[in-house]
């Protein structure tokens, strides 16, 4: 690739410090693992790879004063996004943590002690809560999995006074609270409690798909549509705000499991429904993938229909060839999913909120186009992140 020297494999924080160190001594990356440089030759040279790090409660929290636009992503989005793990315990086909898992030596899943974390979030608040910081958002795939690591998560972030300051919106997945339940095969209500007392707001579940064949045989999530339905269910009960991700248009699906997926939202009512464009990664196999019905290769003719703005973005992508519908189709089934949803969203957050929704909808759109934004991404965050609709 040209004007690339070099690329770091695995987790940067370590191997980029080296990287950096050599080159102020004056010293050669040959020596440092982790890192694929390109000699003056144009020769291609791969170091030994280097492990995870196995204790990232050593890192430093990141300064993100750094990032010039932190302001403008707070006037947008009025939430801030934290790790508190890296990796992830499931192999969901459909998810880049399946190749990074294989990608390098070591234990790839591993959690930040809970107490370290609240100490972060805490920090950043007292930073950001006058710049717009309204909601912290752990972007920790499996946040509440490990039971007694949630209840001291929530045990610190009330005892840090942060409950009643900063809410916060988490990740699930559907089975998650069924996972080290008390009682066998049943939804952990007590965990959920947990949650909702120490300031939890927002509930983020992968649907993905209607159809169980789908969401387990193809994208290997192995959650039922009755666990679905109870925690979607449990969550409205305890006045926990729900986003539903779905993923259209996936490797062998079927005009009629789209419908599946459709109906399924119209089931569970998540608050803010999401439909992604299945994107290849894991599924990928030289540009082929098996129809189910007729068990025949479908090549994939790499004509894009989506507009290179669109297709930067990982909502509007371009969708896989498939053999029981055209591009242009799932591009306007997913169209018709958003207008159906976001209908009804933005009517009820009128009648609730009354011409304080539309002054709000002009002023950010309006500062999404002067930044040269993709309106669609724009408006799908006016409705989920701007004013009110963050809570609503």
């Amino acid at each position: 690739m040209e004007g690339v020297t070099a690329v770091i494999v695995g987790e940067g924080e370590m191997i980029l410090a080296s990287v950096l160190d050599t080159m102020e001594g004056g010293g050669g990356l040959d020596k440092i693992p982790g890192v694929y440089f390109k000699t003056p030759r144009g020769e291609i040279i791969s170091n030994p790879l280097r492990a995870w790090i196995e204790d990232i409660d050593t890192l430093p929290f990141p300064d993100y004063d750094l990032w010039q636009d932190i302001d403008t992503y707070f006037y947008f989005l009025g939430q801030l996004w934290l790790i508190g793990s890296r990796g992830c315990p499931y192999q969901c086909t459909n998810c880049e943590e399946l190749a990074l898992s294989a990608a390098v030596p070591g234990k790839r899943f591993r959690k930040r002690d809970p107490v370290n974390y609240v100490q972060e979030i805490a920090y950043h608040f007292d930073k950001y809560k006058n710049r717009g910081l309204r909601m912290a958002h752990p972007f920790d795939p499996v946040f509440p999995l490990d039971r007694e690591w949630t209840r001291s998560f929530c045990n610190a972030y009330i005892r840090a006074g942060l409950s009643g300051k900063l809410p916060f919106s988490i990740f699930s997945r559907g089975d998650t609270f069924y996972i080290g339940s008390p009682r066998k095969d049943s939804f952990d209500t007590e965990r959920l409690q947990w949650l909702v007392e120490a300031g939890c707001k927002e509930i983020r579940i992968g649907i993905e798909a209607g159809s169980e064949r789908v969401r387990n045989d193809i994208h290997h999530k192995h959650v039922t549509n009755s666990q679905l339905q109870e925690s979607f269910a449990l969550f409205r009960k305890y006045g926990v705000i729900t986003i539903g991700y779905n993923m259209l248009g996936g490797p062998t699906e079927t005009k009629a499991e789209l419908w599946q997926t459709f109906r399924m939202n119209r089931a569970l009512r998540p608050d803010k429904p999401i439909f992604f464009i299945y994107q290849e990664l894991a599924h990928r196999s030289e540009g082929l993938m098996i129809d189910h019905a007729t068990a025949s290769a479908v090549p994939l003719k790499k004509k894009n229909y989506r507009a290179q703005q669109d297709r930067a973005t990982i909502q509007f992508g371009e969708p896989l060839e498939s053999a029981h519908y055209s591009k242009r189709w799932i591009m306007a089934f997913q169209s018709f999913c958003y207008f159906y949803f976001v209908f009804k969203r933005a009517f009820k957050l009128l009648l609730r909120q009354k011409h304080r929704f539309v002054i709000n909808f002009f002023r950010y759109m309006y500062h999404g186009y002067r930044r040269g934004s993709n309106m669609k991404i724009v408006f799908a965050y006016f409705l989920s992140a701007s004013g009110d609709n963050l809570f609503s």
